[in-house]
């Protein structure tokens, strides 16, 4: 069984007794979880038993790895009580918002001073 024990918002950190016993397993993790589309690197430590997956950090990314690693090590994953960093993830999505309501924002302005200055140079 592989155990996800740790995560912040751009890694995943899994232990298991398998990546120590079966350093061909270890080795082929490595190879395709790093080919995955978002990976950014991965670590392994086999004498801990650990592997490290760093992401680009959307929640799709995180699904991505954890379907990946069941299919390829045919062991269940658990996911423990992680501590999450949640800051990271709360200031994240009050920075977007922020910024697409900005955007929203400078759309609508752009549209009104547009349809303002048609209808004055109709009048005039």
């Amino acid at each position: 069984m592989l155990v996800l024990v740790h995560e912040t918002l751009d890694r995943m950190r899994f232990t298991g007794a398998a990546i120590k016993e079966k350093p061909d397993l270890a080795a082929s993790l490595v190879e395709t979880t790093q080919s995955l589309p978002g990976v950014t690197n991965v670590a392994i430590n086999p004498l801990a038993g650990s592997l490290i997956v760093y992401h680009r950090g959307t929640p799709l990314q995180r699904n991505i790895i954890l379907d990946h690693l069941n299919v390829q090590t045919k062991i269940p994953i658990k996911i423990a009580s992680v501590k999450t960093a949640k800051s990271d993830t709360a200031v994240r999505a009050f920075t977007i918002n922020t910024v697409a309501e900005a955007l929203v924002g400078a759309i609508m302005q752009r549209i009104v001073d547009r349809a303002l200055h048609a209808v004055v140079a109709a009048i005039i």
